[in-house]
């Protein structure tokens, strides 16, 4: 089942070039052969559009590099990747540049998808089971919420997702489609 991966940039010429190489060994560690990597900036206006050309000459993967918006919207640059997805790609993912979640969970979220398991899977770096590598205390930080009993504020959205184009979730939002989370372990959420 072919497999599209967006990966929303915005000045992540420092990330981009490692964050796309650790992808590509997960993906070919686990023997994920058909996939799309569509690098699609929201406004970038450093070298990222030249490390995604230079890195897609290095990696086994197809990549191609989507000028989304000038405006800064990481939503619209992975919706606007999406709905340009070549047919054929029934998988829809997305992960962040700098991986720290685990690429190995999107891996476990396609082949949910890919097996029938689900047709929804989101990963957050909030899971109890989830293990964040290379995020600076900094960077970690600045997802906190400052109110006294400081919640991560990205809990409420996903850091990673794949979709089965099929599943209606995009275009309906009424539809109910079987959902599971793979960060850190695997475990179905109640529909």
């Amino acid at each position: 089942m072919p497999l599209l991966i967006v990966i929303p940039v915005r000045n992540e010429e420092r990330r981009l070039g490692p964050g796309l190489a650790r992808l590509a060994e997960s993906l070919q560690a686990n023997q994920c052969p058909d996939v799309l990597i569509v690098v699609s900036d929201n406004g970038s206006t450093d070298w990222t559009r030249a490390v995604a050309i230079e890195a897609a000459t290095k990696i086994p993967y197809r990549v191609v590099y989507h000028r989304a918006t000038d405006r800064g919207d990481k939503g619209i640059a992975i919706f606007s990747a999406w709905e340009s997805a070549p047919e054929g790609y029934d998988v829809l993912a997305y992960c962040d540049t700098d991986m720290a979640t685990d690429p190995e969970a999107l891996v476990r979220g396609y082949r949910l998808i890919a097996e029938g398991k689900a047709d929804l899977v989101a990963g957050s770096r909030w899971h109890r089971d989830s293990k964040v590598v290379g995020r600076s205390w900094k960077r970690s930080s600045a997802a906190i919420d400052s109110s006294p009993k400081a919640r991560p504020t990205s809990s409420r959205a996903p850091v990673g997702i794949a979709i089965r184009r099929s599943s209606g979730v995009l275009g309906n939002a009424r539809s109910s489609p079987r959902r599971s989370r793979a960060s850190g372990g695997c475990s179905p959420v109640p529909t």
